[in-house]
């Protein structure tokens, strides 16, 4: 997985119980790095819009329409 946040098979983030499948880490809201398509891009143009309020918000579903956008783009993550 690409995330910053996730090393030698853990999430630093302490998100999952440590232990993210591929599909959880996917569409997590904190995920950190390349964009990985659409959906990753959509995010940080909303988020430079809306400022650091937006990542902030939890149960909006957010991240797994971030991770399907990504799938619709080509995105295997």
């Amino acid at each position: 997985m690409s995330c910053d946040y996730f090393q030698d098979g853990q999430c630093t983030q302490l998100l999952f119980d440590g232990t993210p499948t591929a599909r959880q880490c996917a569409a997590c809201n904190r995920y950190s790095g390349p964009d990985r398509g659409l959906g990753d891009k959509l995010h940080r143009v909303i988020v430079s819009i809306g400022g650091k309020r937006v990542e902030k918000m939890s149960g909006c579903g957010c991240g797994r329409r971030r991770a399907a956008l990504n799938r619709l783009s080509g995105n295997k993550d």
